[in-house]
């Protein structure tokens, strides 16, 4: 098995990349297979509806979910939790000198400011690690498939 963290502040970012072909047509069959609550049915997106264009039905393909609610259920929760929902913006001068001084961020600083750190081996800003943490697994090959409950 193969297996690199992935962490970033984009919950619907995620989303439509697992249910989306991937970067390299890897993904097959995407669907929801365990949650929070120990209901992942619940929150497995539902297909897009057939569109009727030029007189002809297109059907919705292997891709085409409604991502929404699961979208809006994700952001609900890191928005109360007071997360950002998309990466912070790029450190100004200003911000990045006062977080290069050290010490505590006077009270007036915006509330992104706190998402950067003064990284001692790069000698630079960063932005820190996002909350939202994806863990991609490849398994070998001649693996079998496993089930949703396996």
């Amino acid at each position: 098995m193969i297996a690199k963290v992935v962490r970033g502040y984009r919950p619907a970012g995620l989303i439509r990349y697992l249910f989306g072909p991937g970067q390299f047509e890897e993904h097959k069959n995407p669907r929801v297979v365990g949650s929070w609550d120990g209901a992942p049915w619940l929150h497995h997106p539902d297909k897009l509806p057939a569109v009727k264009l030029d007189g002809e039905i297109l059907e919705p393909g292997a891709f085409d979910f409604d991502l929404g609610p699961l979208t809006q259920t994700m952001q609900e929760l890191a928005e109360h939790a007071g997360l950002p929902l998309n990466n912070p913006p790029r450190i100004t001068p200003q911000w990045a000198l006062q977080l290069r001084a050290g010490g505590a961020l006077p009270p007036h600083a915006p509330s992104w400011v706190k998402h950067y750190r003064y990284d001692e081996k790069k000698k630079a800003v960063v932005l820190r690690e996002g909350y939202v943490w994806h863990c991609p697994v490849r398994l070998h090959p001649d693996d079998p498939t496993l089930s949703d409950k396996q």
